[in-house]
């Protein structure tokens, strides 16, 4: 990727972050859904490498999360919000396109708990995590905690989504 089309990734994730995720755009993530998984597709660009010509791990991480989470907006309605979020590197991430899919191996009302793994353009797993999150009421338990920090409400009712 030359200098000025990373450039204007960068000016279109500006642009646009409004109406979509800024980090979607910026590592131009194509999100679609298969059965009762989230695929997310992503080019491994060179302006995002890291000093030894791989992809970084922490925007593989960021990529998982962001599969596991629209895999919940997808299948709730709304994207819930990460509890604990684990991954493992398994090889540098140096080909691409590559290629990220979630499922949910467990769901309950409230918690969820998927996986995700990432293969490179040849098809190799390069890093595998797994999430629990918040799967309902969060937009209620959000807007509680707002109230409450603006001096509206009580501690109790903050989190009376939890209890």
């Amino acid at each position: 990727m030359s200098h000025d089309d990373a450039r204007g990734r960068v000016e279109t994730a500006f642009t646009t972050y409004h109406r979509s995720f800024f980090l979607i755009e910026l590592l131009a993530l194509e999100i679609s859904y298969r059965d009762d998984a989230c695929v997310v597709r992503f080019p491994v660009d060179d302006f995002l490498r890291d000093p030894e010509g791989a992809y970084p791990g922490g925007l593989l991480a960021t990529v998982m999360d962001v599969a596991m989470a629209h895999l919940c907006k997808h299948l709730n309605g709304h994207a819930g919000a990460t509890i604990t979020l684990n991954t493992e590197f398994l090889q540098p991430l140096l080909t691409g396109p590559a290629v990220c899919e979630a499922r949910f191996s467990r769901h309950g009302r409230s918690i969820g708990f998927a996986e995700a793994e990432i293969r490179d353009g040849e098809e190799r797993l390069v890093a595998q995590g797994t999430a629990v999150s918040v799967v309902r009421l969060i937009g209620t338990c959000v807007r509680r905690q707002i109230n409450w920090d603006m001096g509206e409400g009580s501690a109790t009712e903050a989190l009376a989504p939890f209890g």
